[in-house]
């Protein structure tokens, strides 16, 4: 890796890691830089969706494709349209534990084709490529060149597919480049999700705190608690080995908590997020659901609430769609008297 790539890849590891410095959707600024850093043909990504029991894009990003997004938005939800579970060697409503979060890279073989989901019409633009197939299928898809990739996941939960594409296959040290970047880009993603789901601005963050479903702290890096959401406070009252792991010199400990730095001015705190299920939580949250009426089913969703899993990582781990489950956690909400998630954790918390 020469100096001038190992400089720009620091940095972009520092960008996924410093919440605050980049306004919008991460993947719309990472991929561009993605490509440069790695100097590849094309890099893009994608998120998925259901709609209605079919598969459907979320969004969609690219650098150095020539197909403009929207019209590449049209051409995967055709292409997932005509899937019955998989896409390109993965099942994105839950894609299989080895190829998550984890770089692999995929062959490009008329054989490959047909083993992993590529529809016949898909083949024949392949096999006989026009000028509008490479262009705007072939390309932005990787089919008609080495690929490597990442399944950003939170659980079986797909977060993004991210690709890197190039006819000369991947060298000088790309594999290790992508492999260094797959950490940060997970952490970055799956709290932006979270983010997302709570309807939170990132730049408004220290004032949201109490949106967030689970402990959440921002922590100087002296190890003072600036601010703290209610159920960060119910978790930590009278826990000493909680309060101890959040406030230390060396930072939060990250065996306990999410931890990622915020941009504020010219000072870095931290957002402390925990991420660790307590499982002294698991009488009270039984005495809560026999309280409130929960069925079973309600009690076991209420039980991921407690962890701070988000909707769709909660929907993709009980096999159901999202709207079942925001149609369980509605039906809690009511029994419970509750105004929103966040409420549902710390009346469980306090007994």
């Amino acid at each position: 890796m020469t100096p001038s790539r190992e400089q720009r890849v620091a940095e972009l590891e520092h960008r996924l890691e410093i919440l605050g410095e980049d306004g919008g959707r991460t993947l719309a600024w990472f991929i561009p830089a993605l490509r440069r850093v790695l100097e590849v043909e094309v890099a893009a990504a994608y998120g998925v969706k259901v709609v209605e029991g079919r598969l459907g894009v979320d969004f969609y990003d690219q650098s150095g494709a020539s197909v403009r997004s929207q019209k590449a938005v049209d051409i995967y939800d055709r292409w997932f349209r005509t899937q019955e579970g998989r896409v390109s060697g993965f099942d994105p409503r839950a894609p299989a534990p080895s190829g998550r979060n984890r770089l692999v890279t995929v062959p490009v073989s008329s054989s490959w084709m047909l083993r992993h989901g590529v529809p016949p019409p898909l083949r024949r633009t392949i096999s006989a490529p026009t000028e509008e197939g490479v262009e705007l299928v072939l390309r932005p898809t990787g089919f008609d060149m080495p690929t490597s990739r990442i399944l950003v996941c939170e659980g079986p939960s797909l977060l993004a597919y991210v690709g890197a594409f190039d006819t000369s296959g991947f060298r000088h040290g790309q594999p290790a480049v992508l492999t260094r970047l797959v950490a940060p880009l997970v952490r970055r993603l799956r709290l932006e999700r979270r983010l997302e789901e709570a309807n939170i601005h990132a730049l408004g963050i220290e004032a949201a705190l109490e949106h967030l479903p689970m402990a959440a702290f921002v922590v100087s890096r002296r190890g003072r608690i600036l601010a703290g959401n209610r159920i960060g406070r119910a978790c930590i009252e009278g826990d000493r080995a909680i309060h101890s792991a959040l406030t230390s010199i060396n930072g939060p400990d990250p065996s306990i908590f999410d931890v990622t730095p915020l941009a504020t001015g010219t000072t870095t705190h931290h957002l402390a997020v925990r991420r660790c299920h307590d499982p002294r939580a698991e009488p009270k949250l039984a005495a809560k659901a026999r309280l409130w009426s929960l069925t079973r089913r309600e009690t076991e969703v209420a039980r991921w609430i407690l962890r701070g899993t988000t909707n769709h990582a909660i929907a993709a781990e009980l096999g159901c769609s999202v709207k079942t489950i925001e149609h369980h956690v509605s039906s809690i909400l009511r029994k419970g008297g509750l105004e929103n998630r966040a409420s549902m954790i710390v009346a469980v918390h306090e007994g």
